[in-house]
């Protein structure tokens, strides 16, 4: 398993994950078209939808 902490000093940052979301882009963006989200291919996965990773950094020292 690859490591998601960093350490700068004394301190260690950690990266946490939350989930994912898997939704439609136009939820967020209900005045939009599927045509233009369709300009911006890096935001769609193969079926259309937007994926979204959700986390938080923690950050951790020894004083």
């Amino acid at each position: 398993m690859p490591a998601y902490s960093i350490s700068v000093g004394n301190v260690e940052l950690v990266s946490l994950s939350d989930g994912e979301v898997i939704r439609s882009p136009l939820m967020p963006f209900p005045e939009t078209t599927i045509e233009q989200c369709r300009e911006f291919p890096e935001l769609l996965d193969s079926e259309e939808q937007m994926r979204s990773c959700c986390g938080t950094t923690a950050v951790r020292s020894g004083g």
